[in-house]
């Protein structure tokens, strides 16, 4: 399984995105680094897109961000998936814990802390 998110920069003055941001990137990290769950982020101007990625970008414009697919097929776009739709869409169960700080949060599989940081 692969999923991929294409986004734009990210502004740094607000707080909501920022959030959003680390919630996915964590998301992310934490289901990437399981047994067949690949996973990637990728930014408009600096990373290089896939054709289908720009073909829906020169159709409907930038504002369209992000988009994420699963294994290439477009699952939602012009915001991320929710937690329960990450775990929908993978079977992975997991929790953030503190997410208002995410700075200082981890997936947690099945109730165990999986990340190899110790709490």
């Amino acid at each position: 399984m692969k999923i991929e998110v294409f986004d734009r920069v990210m502004s740094v003055k607000d707080e909501n995105e920022k959030r959003e941001f680390g919630r996915v990137r964590l998301i992310l990290e934490g289901l990437g680094s399981l047994e067949g769950i690949e996973t990637t982020y990728n930014v408009h101007g600096e990373d290089e897109f896939p054709e289908y990625v720009i073909n829906v970008l020169h159709q409907e414009g930038l504002s369209v961000l992000p988009l994420t697919y699963l294994d290439s097929e477009l699952v939602k776009k012009s915001e991320y998936l929710t937690n329960d739709e990450f775990i929908e869409l993978t079977g992975v169960s997991f929790v953030i814990e503190d997410e208002e700080h995410l700075g200082k949060n981890h997936i947690h599989e099945h109730g165990e802390c999986s990340c190899g940081h110790h709490h």
